[in-house]
């Protein structure tokens, strides 16, 4: 039996929205959300950092175990400049119709590599968002708390940064968790430039909402 749970709309004041143990959006104190970026690290990241340090903005990184491997520095970075990482298995498959054991095996692999680059995650965003049975069974397993999101910027559709950040600003709200990607790795080409182009404007419209930009991690502890 599987079960794919898409991100609701997150309800105004920013209450914990979950469903079976899967998190959407986190606590409403203090008035934030947090920003994640799926699919990294990549040739792209250190731009990111770039323009995070610019706008004064924290973030969570869902990194993607194999990704990892390859540019293993980079987690060094993404941490060293006040972000937080997380996990998004070993390699970017759907759980959906994936045996239990492999699904157990891709978070245990994932969680080795990100341990070997010196992070250890506490969050875990299953690839596409989608989540069976058996994904729920590996989270608790490997003691990961699941998460997906309330606002999607759709950079990996093809937007470009103008609507990606049209698509983020209409959902803004205390306790959104908004999904980027600074990665065209598994994702169409020009996702991560469609990413960075919109950060910009996401930026000027949490100052017009008065929110700030937080790591998931200090949404869910109520810190700022």
């Amino acid at each position: 039996m599987l079960a794919t749970f898409l991100p609701p709309t997150a309800r105004r004041g920013g209450r914990v929205s979950s469903l079976a143990g899967c998190r959407f959006a986190a606590p409403a104190a203090p008035p934030a959300v947090a920003l994640t970026f799926d699919d990294g690290p990549s040739e792209e990241t250190g731009r990111t950092l770039e323009l995070l340090a610019e706008l004064g903005l924290r973030a969570t990184f869902f990194l993607v175990g194999r990704e990892v491997a390859r540019r293993p520095e980079l987690v060094g970075a993404i941490s060293a400049a006040g972000h937080e990482v997380a996990c998004h298995g070993m390699e970017h498959r759907s759980h959906l119709l994936r045996p239990p054991g492999e699904v157990l095996e891709d978070l245990a692999a994932a969680r080795a590599t990100l341990a070997a680059a010196g992070a250890e995650a506490r969050w875990f965003r299953p690839p596409f968002g989608h989540a069976a049975l058996a994904t729920f069974a590996a989270v608790r397993r490997q003691g990961l708390e699941l998460v997906l999101w309330s606002r999607s910027g759709g950079d990996y559709r093809g937007h470009g940064g103008g609507e990606v950040a049209r698509r983020v600003a209409a959902g803004l709200h205390p306790g959104a968790v908004v999904l980027l990607h600074d990665s065209d790795r598994f994702a169409r080409p020009g996702t991560a430039r469609s990413c960075h182009q919109s950060l910009p404007a996401i930026a000027e419209a949490l100052g017009r909402e008065g929110l700030a930009s937080r790591t998931l991690g200090e949404l869910v502890a109520g810190r700022t």
